[in-house]
């Protein structure tokens, strides 16, 4: 071997070395999951910090159950609850972290009295230090002469300096002359909290954006949003 190419090997030698030792340097992607026959373990830097149930013959509605933040702290009661420790009351209607309605076109989905039959259209998939998934959700009416309702749930989930964030979006359509939601408080985004976080059990507040505070000043009022 000459000089000239001794050169030449060395500098793609030394070029091959630094690429392959910046390419180890990145850090892994802290998402993972384990996909189950009735549900999705959800995982951040190998730790199962919520699970995902699509199948529930109890409760008949996906749901996100037993939530944790990434230091280990528990967000939602337990699935089941433990007696010894928490309440155990709504069992199959406070499951952890849902979406339902009391009345959607007539039919009461919140208690379970109609189901929600599930599907995955994306699977999970993590990449970019995220993971995400995409669902349909048909909402069947008890009355079988009535068309069903669909929802489409786009979930992402993604970390800000050790902040988990799950950024849901869900769209109803039908393709019914309308679509009605019942006036009652049996609706939308709800959250079954460990005890420790309740305001009246534990150290918890609720706030929303007139200023109200805890439940007095928060129940059954109108807000853009609520903490």
């Amino acid at each position: 071997m000459n000089r000239r190419h001794f050169h030449r090997f060395a500098a793609l030698n030394t070029f091959l070395t630094a690429k392959a030792q910046t390419y180890t340097q990145n850090p892994p992607n802290p998402w993972s999951f384990q996909m189950q026959p009735n549900q999705l373990l959800i995982k951040y830097n190998q730790q199962l910090i919520m699970t995902y149930v699509f199948t529930d013959p109890a409760v008949k509605r996906p749901y996100f159950m037993d939530l944790h933040t990434a230091s280990g702290t528990r967000i939602s009661r337990h699935n089941p609850p433990h007696p010894d420790i928490e309440a155990t009351d709504h069992t199959t209607m406070h499951p952890g972290l849902w979406l339902a309605f009391g009345r959607l076109n007539g039919d009461d989905y919140w208690r379970n009295k109609a189901h929600v039959q599930h599907m995955f259209l994306q699977s999970p998939t993590v990449k970019s230090n995220q993971l995400y998934f995409s669902v349909r959700n048909t909402y069947h009416p008890i009355d079988n002469t009535k068309l069903p309702t669909n929802e489409i749930a786009e979930f992402r989930l993604s970390s800000h300096q050790g902040i988990l964030i799950l950024d849901w979006n869900s769209t109803i359509t039908t393709k019914s002359k309308f679509l009605q939601l019942g006036h009652q408080e049996e609706m939308g985004l709800g959250v079954r909290l460990a005890t420790p976080l309740c305001v009246k059990t534990g150290h918890g507040q609720l706030h929303n954006s007139q200023g109200g505070t805890n439940e007095k000043e928060t129940w059954g009022k109108e807000s853009k949003w609520w903490a």
